[in-house]
């Protein structure tokens, strides 16, 4: 390729002495630029001059520059002061076709960093190409080399840091810029009666309110295998209006696909203002697998109170769960079509609570927030059979069995500060309550 260079009639530093160095101009790295756009061009650090000149003629400490084609070129800076001083830097701009920008975190080029960007990080993890110059995580178009690889989509997408090489850091990218847009549309999925079922379902169909409510998430079955899956990405709409906000607990341990680590990588999030949680998966050695079973399993918290004040006995609300913008695909980026199932779940509130039915406003904890003992309390219609307590994510940290005891207390005196939640068995079900942990 062909270098410019594009010089000034004179040389500043012929005309000027130069004196003890007191200007420090320095332009940064070379930079890979799109044809036919433009660039600002500057210090990299401010400088102090009295005046500054360029090989272009502009007379600014920063200029714009517009590449003209497929054309290098070499800027120079050249800053003066007063007493002589004078400082210059080039930088070279090497002009790439460019028929699209990498944003990082879009991996797979659709306008959005989201969960479906994990699928194609995993289809690409491992290869390597050539980095971006000047590359950050900041959301903004960057210029990059074409790499080889997939012929459905360049592989270059999912280097979501830029340095050349697809790994775990870039699925950080996709959550650093997690949520942010720029002006492109989502490829829809194909989706037909007849094919693989992705199903959603609860373990109950009815639940009091206070229950933990649990997911569970499958992928075809042994009549309707997957073929050639890959990764999978998708939202589930859930009414969080009736669950524990920013509560979740999630299980992947039983994904068909794999184990999380090495084989898969797996993400969700709940996105609680837009009753919406999104979740993925993605194989990271580039083989296809053919097969059906859970890929993961996701709880709640129902709400204790789903009505408000009634003088009826009981309420009822309906949970109802169901996926939009499923993204499934093969190793090679070829989209799977899948079928969808969702699921309802009927919430019951007890208003007065007689009798052998116990909700969680009946059980009382003790001192809340604790630092050593945690008290539990029923009231005279009930006992407690078994203790389970969980930390804040979901991890089980004790479990104890209790001989039909109205009051129990247990020592937390080593479990870090933070939100616990306490599951108690008490006649024959399970209610749910959350306390903390203060040091």
């Amino acid at each position: 390729m062909k270098k410019v260079i594009l010089f000034i009639a004179c040389s500043i530093a012929s005309l000027i002495a130069v004196h003890a160095q007191t200007l420090n101009v320095n332009l940064g790295q070379d930079m890979l630029i799109c044809q036919d756009s433009c660039v600002t061009v500057g210090p990299i650090t401010p400088v102090n001059a009295d005046g500054y000149l360029w090989s272009t003629g502009d007379t600014t400490q920063t200029i714009s520059f517009c590449m003209v084609g497929i054309t290098d070129t070499v800027l120079t800076l050249a800053a003066f002061d007063s007493a002589g001083n004078v400082s210059t830097d080039d930088i070279l701009l090497t002009a790439v076709f460019c028929n699209d920008s990498v944003w990082p975190g879009d991996a797979n080029n659709d306008g959005i960093a989201n969960v479906y960007d994990i699928t194609r990080v995993g289809q690409g993890f491992g290869f390597s190409g050539l980095a971006r110059p000047n590359a950050s995580t900041n959301w903004v178009g960057q210029a990059a080399y074409n790499w080889a690889g997939s012929a459905i989509l360049d592989y270059k997408y999912a280097d979501c840091d830029g340095n050349g090489v697809i790994e775990y850091a870039d699925f950080q990218v996709v959550q650093l810029n997690y949520g942010l847009t720029h002006l492109k549309s989502q490829e829809p999925m194909p989706r037909s009666s007849g094919d693989p079922l992705l199903r959603i379902y609860a373990d109950e169909d009815t639940l009091l309110a206070g229950d933990t409510i649990t997911f569970h998430i499958d992928i075809a079955d042994s009549l309707n295998p997957v073929l050639d899956f890959y990764a999978i990405a998708f939202d589930v709409i859930i009414d969080s209006a009736l669950l524990v906000p920013n509560v979740s607990f999630s299980s992947y341990n039983q994904n068909f696909i794999g184990a999380p680590g090495s084989v898969i990588y797996g993400f969700d999030t709940t996105i609680w203002q837009a009753s919406m949680l999104q979740l993925g998966f993605t194989k990271l050695n580039q083989t296809n697998i053919t097969g059906y079973g859970n890929i993961a399993n996701v709880s709640y918290i129902l709400i204790d109170d789903i009505a408000g004040k009634t003088s009826m006995d009981e309420m009822y609300a309906t949970c109802q769960v169901y996926f939009t913008n499923v993204v499934a695909i093969s190793a090679d980026g070829t989209f799977i079509p899948l079928d969808v199932q969702g699921d309802t779940v009927v919430v019951r509130q007890v208003v007065s609570s007689t009798g052998e039915l116990i909700v969680a406003d009946d059980i009382k904890l003790y001192p809340v927030p604790t630092s050593d003992l945690l008290s539990i309390a029923l009231p005279s219609n009930a006992t407690i059979q078994q203790i389970e307590v969980y930390s804040s994510v979901g991890t089980l940290v004790s479990a104890n069995t209790i001989n039909n005891l109205q009051t129990v207390s247990f020592d937390v005196s080593d479990y870090p500060s933070g939100y616990y939640f306490v599951k108690i068995l008490t006649n024959n079900r399970w209610v749910t309550k959350r306390f903390s942990i203060v040091k």
